[in-house]
């Protein structure tokens, strides 16, 4: 008699359910139209329209967090990237390093040692979409990449909130060519601690769960920045160079993602 070997199988994965995914789907559909209303309001309405962004994109993030991973994977990684950013603002401001000579504006809410306390949430908003999709790119150099994608989405947002009123830099030279209200220290900086944050957000571990809701919410939260902010610049903003050059560079930059959608492993 013939003994065979016995191999399981791997749990199939399946897709999320259809109220799962209608809560995801009306999440990025309220965060687009929070940055599509952006140009077209002033005063206090742009300011309710700046927190309304940050939320709903931290909900929209955390949300497909809990679907992929569960909540105490989720609420483990968001405190992460909170708490650490909190930490480098706050060694900023006071020191001005890594980011340079900077303070913030007290429209911006609560503040706690005269930082804001939406600051760091915005930048869950950032962090989150590219620290996931460095997981799917196989190389030890994956949290560069990832630093070098938090640097260019940087470079849409600061001009932005300068313009806004809220916060302002006392040193800007030497500055950006194409941003000369924005100093050579800020990129800079954020290469410096993006290392950091994604070299601890790769270590994170994901596992496999037989429902996943796919990767669609942080491409398309990238590809949808990408797009935003290259019209936003060339037309309502009037930041042309910005525009083309951070638009260039975060063209380029995404092409490997693109790839991995293309090519790659589909689940993980």
């Amino acid at each position: 008699m013939a003994i065979r070997n016995y191999t399981p199988k791997r749990r199939a994965v399946s897709g999320i359910t259809v109220p799962q995914r209608s809560i995801l789907f009306s999440l990025f559909v309220f965060y687009i139209a929070f940055q599509i209303t952006y140009p077209l309001v002033h005063g206090n309405l742009l300011l309710r329209i700046t927190f309304g962004t940050i939320f709903v994109g931290v909900a929209l993030n955390f949300y497909h967090s809990i679907l992929s991973q569960g909540f105490l994977y989720s609420i483990s990684l968001f405190l992460l990237i909170y708490l650490y950013a909190f930490a480098i603002e706050l060694i900023g401001l006071h020191s001005h390093w890594p980011f340079g000579n900077y303070q913030y504006s007290s429209s911006l809410g609560y503040s706690l040692w005269k930082l804001p306390l939406i600051v760091p949430a915005a930048w869950i908003v950032m962090v989150y979409p590219i620290g996931t999709l460095i997981k799917r790119i196989k190389s030890n150099w994956s949290f560069l990449y990832g630093a070098i994608g938090l640097v260019i989405w940087d470079l849409f947002l600061d001009p932005l909130m300068v313009d806004a009123g809220r916060w302002q830099w006392l040193k800007v030279k030497p500055a950006l060519f194409f941003s000369k209200e924005i100093p050579l220290s800020n990129p800079v900086g954020w290469l410096l601690s993006g290392i950091g944050l994604m070299a601890l957000i790769s270590k994170f571990p994901m596992k496999r769960r037989k429902t996943n809701p796919s990767f669609w919410v942080p491409y398309l939260l990238i590809i949808w920045t990408i797009f935003s902010s290259i019209i936003g610049n060339l037309f309502f903003f009037h930041h042309a160079k910005l525009a083309l050059i951070a638009g260039l560079l975060f063209i380029i930059w995404v092409l490997p993602l693109l790839y991995q959608v293309q090519f790659g492993q589909r689940e993980i």
